[in-house]
């Protein structure tokens, strides 16, 4: 970034005034004066803070005796910055310091020898007290205990309240002053794509909506390292996840609803096991189960199957309830059939 109009300012003002004007000594920079001119100063006062020994100033003054406005220019005899103000009627006016760039094309908000000092800050816009615009400053960050590392701060002030975003340590944090990681996030995070990537074709991923709206694709890498294999996880927009794999977990709970337990119902129409016995005989498989071929195809609804199986192990405890009864029905009548020959054979004992 180069001053080009500020600094051509100076070269023209420097020009007339060389044809009309000699330096002068004048240690005070605050004086009130109605003479423009050119001044040396040994020991400088209102001049920048920290200002000793040989300065120069350019004063531009208004012809008005009664007030002291001035335009100021100044700069130590000592080093190359260059600082400006203008005293709109006081001689404590501050300066501001005209940021320029060296030969090598560098800018440097402070002398070189300064630059670990903290508090080194750039304002782009200043709305007033309360609202300010963006900034990039540098601080000292002790949160290392006894040791002090600087830290550059990109943020902003809007309407009293900041945001920022701390470079320290190679480490990036968006809302903490103290990232732990290559990136540290106190919030909520917005992706359109996210991409994971190491050194090996096996260890790269990628996270991206792929413009298709809400969904979202999780994805590795291609073997031949040739683009990305879709497909293998994906979030849906409605919900719904799917996985190209398989799944381990230490406990899966399914929530559909209703249960099987309308078998148990008084209205509940109970195939005959001489109809199951013929569905199978035909289908080769238990009736409202689908085949092994469409299950290959369509694939088997977890929580759906379970409720169908269940609702078949329901059916299977009635059928065994049924034949349980039909069984003691006849061990009643065996018995009732025994002591009937038992009865008969003691008549027939009797009666010779």
């Amino acid at each position: 970034m180069k001053i080009q109009l500020t600094s051509l300012a100076i070269l023209l003002s420097s020009t007339i005034y060389s044809q009309i004007s000699n330096t002068s000594s004048r240690n005070d920079a605050g004086t009130p004066t109605v003479t423009s001119g050119f001044y040396e100063a040994s020991e400088p006062v209102n001049y920048p803070s920290g200002a000793a020994s040989w300065w120069h100033l350019l004063d531009v003054r208004h012809h008005n005796t009664e007030n002291n406005y001035g335009m100021q220019f100044s700069g130590s005899f000592f080093d190359q910055n260059l600082w400006f103000r203008k005293t709109n009627n006081s001689a404590t006016t501050g300066w501001n310091k005209i940021v320029m760039e060296d030969s090598s094309g560098t800018i440097y908000l402070k002398n070189r020898e300064n630059i670990s000092n903290a508090g080194i800050k750039i304002q782009f816009t200043n709305l007033g007290d309360s609202w300010y615009g963006p900034y990039i400053r540098s601080v000292l960050d002790n949160a290392s205990g006894s040791s002090s590392r600087m830290a550059l701060k990109l943020g902003s002030y809007w309407g009293g309240e900041k945001n920022e975003l701390t470079l320290i340590n190679d480490n990036v944090g968006v809302g903490t002053d103290s990232p732990r990681e290559k990136l540290d996030v106190a919030g909520s995070v917005s992706l359109s794509a996210f991409n994971y990537t190491t050194n090996r074709v096996d260890g790269k991923w990628i996270l991206h909506t792929r413009g298709d709206g809400p969904n979202l694709f999780l994805a590795p890498r291609n073997t031949d390292d040739s683009g990305w294999n879709w497909g293998k996880q994906t979030v849906f927009k409605d919900g719904n996840i799917s996985v190209n794999g398989k799944i381990e977990a230490l406990e899966i709970k399914v929530t559909q609803t209703p249960t099987a337990d309308f078998v148990f119902a008084d209205n509940y129409d109970l195939l005959k096991l001489e109809d199951v016995e013929k569905h199978i005989r035909e289908k080769k498989h238990l009736p409202e189960i689908a085949s092994a071929k469409e299950m290959e195809k369509e694939g088997v609804n977890v929580g759906e199957f379970q409720i169908k199986l269940l609702q078949k192990i329901e059916e299977l405890t009635l059928y065994v309830i049924d034949q349980n009864k039909k069984i003691n029905s006849q061990n009643e009548q065996i018995k009732l059939q025994a002591l009937e020959i038992e009865k008969l054979k003691t008549t027939k004992n009797n009666n010779k």
